[in-house]
């Protein structure tokens, strides 16, 4: 098997950094042509609204299709959220893909209804999951089968899961942690079995799960005590104001201490989306660092008054404004509490940082690590 996506490209041992989520249609169709050399026979890839809008994913034999949510994002290509969401519509038309059989949506996500009916309307069957407790979501549209989490038990471990489907009830145990990662969880597990996987051997593989790179990231050192005194850190990808608020809601509740998010805004987007993001961490997190992102050919301080706009006293007196990253990073393992979680979030798996046009070598898990190891020499 092997992925085509933001993480990269290729099988799961040998990925390759991509510059685009979705490549050009003739690097695709190339790509797809290496991969079936290499003797893969089955391919998850992430297919961006850009990539859907311009057609790049024409003449991929797509079967299974997941839709798991849209926040705000790309805004700086899409006019609105509605024609974002028709983008990502185009997945389940079998006019751009004919051999589609089956579409997972994600009940809970205001689109829902879009992807579900463009999706009935090409004959392709329809599988919704959902986290409520109950299946109002799932009967609010209609469809041919369901998968809903009863139950979640979360811990800093990963989270038990009670399931209920149309196939019969089945008992999860996920090492990957988070709320968000049940509900990606539910759609890995729909999409499985639209491949022809069995209900009753899906435990036993979720517990073999590993995270994306950079997704929920634990980073540590290899000295154990070391980690219970400096906490618990955390890299993930979130780089919008909903991705952000879901990845901090997520680890709220496992926090006794306090909850950290060190975070910043890309340069040459969408500006709105700043005060936006600072507010999503203020509004959960107990401590706030905002820091660079890619600024790209911005200055980093313009956008760092950017997404100050509109705080308030009090939540200026919670907030640490460090331009540079790496002195961010090392300003929250240095203050951090051993009860604390701290999350460094917007870049994840990126191994770059781009300023003034130019890609500087920089790993927030690198970056992260040394001053941990740093830290405990003290």
């Amino acid at each position: 098997s092997a992925v085509m996506g933001t993480a990269g490209n290729g099988r799961l041992d040998s990925l390759v950094q991509a510059s685009h989520t979705t490549g050009d249609a003739l690097a695709v169709q190339r790509f797809l042509r290496q991969m079936y050399e290499e003797g893969v026979s089955i391919l998850a890839l992430e297919a961006s609204s850009h990539g859907l809008d311009q057609q790049r994913l024409q003449a991929v034999p797509v079967t299974v299709a997941v839709y798991t949510n849209l926040s705000r994002d790309h805004l700086d290509y899409h006019p609105d959220m509605e024609d974002y969401a028709r983008a990502k519509a185009r997945l389940f038309d079998t006019a751009y893909f004919p051999q589609l059989t089956h579409a997972v949506i994600n009940a809970d996500d205001e689109f829902a209804s879009l992807m579900a009916e463009t999706a009935r309307r090409s004959g392709v069957k329809v599988w919704l999951y959902s986290l409520a407790s109950e299946q109002g979501t799932t009967n609010e549209i209609a469809n041919d089968a369901y998968f809903v989490a009863n139950k979640i038990e979360p811990s800093l471990e990963g989270v038990k899961i009670e399931v209920e489907t149309s196939f019969g009830s089945l008992t999860l145990h996920s090492p990957l942690l988070g709320r968000f990662n049940v509900a990606n969880l539910l759609a890995a597990v729909a999409g499985a079995m639209a491949l022809g996987i069995e209900l009753e051997d899906l435990p036993a593989l979720v517990t073999k799960l590993q995270g994306a790179s950079g997704r929920m990231q634990r980073v540590s050192i290899e000295d154990q005590d070391a980690d219970s005194e400096q906490g618990v850190f955390i890299v993930d990808y979130a780089h919008t104001p909903d991705a952000l608020t879901q990845v901090l809601t997520s680890l709220k509740s496992h926090c006794s201490g306090n909850l950290w998010a060190i975070f910043g805004c890309g340069g040459d987007r969408d500006k709105g989306k700043r005060p936006l993001m600072a507010q999503a961490g203020l509004a959960v997190a107990d401590k706030v660092v905002l820091t660079s992102d890619n600024p790209r050919s911005e200055d980093p301080e313009q956008i760092l008054e950017d997404m100050q706009q509109g705080m308030s006293d009090e939540q200026h007196q919670k907030t640490k404004v460090i331009a540079d990253r790496k002195q961010a990073i090392q300003y929250a393992v240095e203050h951090a509490g051993s009860q604390d979680i701290v999350v460094i979030a917007g870049k994840g798996h990126e191994t770059y940082q781009e300023i003034k046009g130019v890609r500087h070598d920089f790993d927030d898990r690198e970056v992260l690590q040394h001053a941990l190891i740093e830290a405990n020499k003290r």
